[in-house]
């Protein structure tokens, strides 16, 4: 029996447990955490590992009982715990601010949305070494790890007390928290719905990837590691006009795509990431629009099910040249072989 059990190895479970290591190690409160991988698992937090310190960007303040001073010392906080493991330097971007301000013009002469944020990049090739860090520090402080272990179920006891079914015996604790990341999403929200416990969606994120040389992206990434630019289009169809937002994601300048697989799905497709020590000279981002609002609906298998109707181009993944695209048209095999890029 343990005060507090977390799962999962994601930023939510470790930072979670980092608030509690002093606990751990001066006021005997007891600790696991229960992960099915290893030290460190796949995930936004090991791909290039951008975090973003401006509240506008990722943090639902309706959602919290914080003012915007809260919410600064928490992200002041949460990078010096980045920075405390990381190996070199975490420098912040969005610095020139003369050039930001030259930016901001341009976006809205063009009727388009900039957040400026600032950020920091760990990169792939550091960000394996920086969760490993930080999981050996909460074990110094007594926090216990249980790798290659499964959480089957959970369930409330009439004591109050949780009862965790793993793949190797039951554990109990006083509290617990979930957070088994973006794979286990489904898994969550089953978890949820057994207990009756209320929850809600984030939608659905739809869009394309987009690689070009550098060189033409600079302009911005050099002032904005990650630009956060929204734009809003009116589109009108059936009798209809409406609006739809698309905005851009995960930018990675002097990056690369890479090709990623879901095993329980069976969907393939690409990701982007950046190294902080090896450079490419190109760059990719995500333009994504967000599906919302749409009653009772899973997003989920909403976005698992087209995946698997739109990813069947070539190893499963959808290639296209950029002027193919604007102009409408497919990309041959020709084509893509003879591409620039």
């Amino acid at each position: 029996t343990y005060d507090v059990v977390s799962i999962g190895v994601g930023p939510s479970s470790l930072f979670a447990l980092d608030e509690l290591k002093d606990s751990v190690a001066n006021k005997g409160l007891t600790a696991l955490c229960i992960t099915r991988g290893d030290v460190a698992e796949k995930g936004g937090f090991l791909n290039d590992c951008k975090s973003n310190y401006t509240p506008e960007i990722g943090f639902q303040l309706s959602r919290f009982d914080w003012d915007y001073a809260d919410v600064m010392r928490f992200l002041a906080h949460y990078y010096q715990t980045l920075e405390a493991h990381v190996a070199g330097d975490l420098p912040f971007t969005n610095t020139n601010y003369d050039g930001v301000s030259a930016l901001y013009e341009r976006c809205q002469s063009a009727d388009v949305r900039l957040v400026a944020c600032q950020q920091a990049h760990v990169g792939t090739d550091r960000a394996k070494d920086m969760a490993t860090s930080i999981q050996a520090e909460l074990q110094e402080a007594g926090v216990e790890f249980r790798y290659r272990t499964e959480v089957e179920r959970f369930e409330k006891d009439d004591d109050g007390y949780f009862r965790i079914e793993t793949t190797k015996g039951v554990v109990f604790s006083r509290y617990l928290i979930a957070g088994p990341g973006r794979n286990g999403s489904q898994w969550l929200t089953e978890q949820a719905d057994a207990l009756g416990l209320p929850y809600s969606s984030n939608g659905l994120d739809l869009g394309i990837r987009i690689e070009g040389l550098s060189k033409w992206f600079d302009p911005i990434t050099d002032l904005l590691y990650d630009p956060k630019l929204y734009f809003n289009h009116q589109l009108s169809g059936d009798g209809m006009e409406f609006d739809v937002g698309s905005r851009t994601f995960c930018t990675n300048p002097r990056g690369q795509i890479v090709a990623v697989f879901d095993k329980k799905t069976g969907v393939k497709g690409v990701n982007g990431e950046a190294y902080m020590h090896k450079k490419t000279d190109r760059t990719n981002m995500a333009i994504v629009a967000s599906v919302r609002h749409l009653g009772d609906v899973d997003y989920r298998a909403m976005g698992v099910d087209l995946a698997k109707r739109t990813l069947t181009g070539r190893n499963g993944r959808k290639y296209q040249r950029w002027g193919d695209f604007i102009a409408g048209q497919a990309t041959t095999r020709e084509g893509l072989d003879s591409n620039s890029v």
